[in-house]
């Protein structure tokens, strides 16, 4: 009896940790780590700064780069640029960028 009890204790003392682990714990690896989606990259903030229309042409400043119209300005095309705004394709998506702020006044 007391080798089968010696026998006992030596295999569960040699038993690797996973085993002694919380049983109701899934394995290791089961579920995998989530990938992260290109969706979830920020998209990219344009800012107008400046517009300027000469006889030469117009020019603007988007996030501080001076562009004309065909202009690439991060991933964004400058398609047109007028007295108040610039027009920018994204991901063959159009977006106004305008001077003018778009504010509420209350009346009083």
């Amino acid at each position: 009896m007391f080798k089968f009890i010696a026998i006992i204790t030596l295999m569960t003392a040699l038993l690797p940790p996973a085993f002694a682990s919380d049983p109701t714990r899934p394995p290791e690896g089961l579920f995998a780590a989530p990938v992260p989606s290109q969706a979830l990259k920020p998209e990219i903030r344009y800012q107008l700064q400046q517009i300027r229309i000469t006889d030469n042409g117009a020019s603007a400043v988007v996030n501080g780069e001076l562009v004309r119209e065909g202009d690439m300005v991060g991933s964004a095309k400058v398609i047109s640029i007028s007295a108040n705004e610039v027009v920018l394709k994204i991901k063959q998506k159009q977006r106004v960028l305008s001077l003018i702020n778009k504010t509420k006044r209350l009346s009083q």
